[in-house]
């Protein structure tokens, strides 16, 4: 049997073999409704949503990232059913923010109640 040790964020195999399980974790998480006025529902290192215009937000977060080149995935959808053909991306990444698009298949700009991102990167 493998016996692990964990000290100082890494995770260490008997043999010696370190892993940092840190650098792995999302740094940022977030679920908020976009229609009407877009709020929060669940976040985690998520300070404030702001409603840019119609399928753009902008998320800031609560401790900054070391840099802009983090990497970011998001999806948006509708609570009642799924939409098809809706397109949901990371327009902008900045180490205070980023910004998240929404539009459909015809490249057209759509608030959805349900969206999505996770920041994966260093924290400043």
């Amino acid at each position: 049997m493998t016996q692990w040790a964990i000290e100082d964020g890494n995770i260490s195999e008997a043999n010696g073999t370190a892993t940092n399980i840190l650098s792995g974790l999302a740094k940022a998480w977030v679920k908020f409704d976009g229609t009407g006025t877009p709020a929060i529902d669940d976040s985690f290192n998520i300070a404030s949503l702001t409603d840019v215009g119609t399928g753009e937000f902008q998320l800031d977060f609560t401790s900054g990232m070391s840099a802009s080149t983090y990497c970011g995935v998001s999806d948006a959808t509708t609570d009642t059913n799924t939409v098809a053909g809706t397109i949901s991306n990371i327009s902008q990444y900045n180490a205070d923010n980023f910004t998240v698009i929404v539009s459909n298949s015809g490249a057209s700009s759509r608030d959805r109640d349900t969206n999505t991102a996770s920041i994966h990167g260093d924290l400043a």
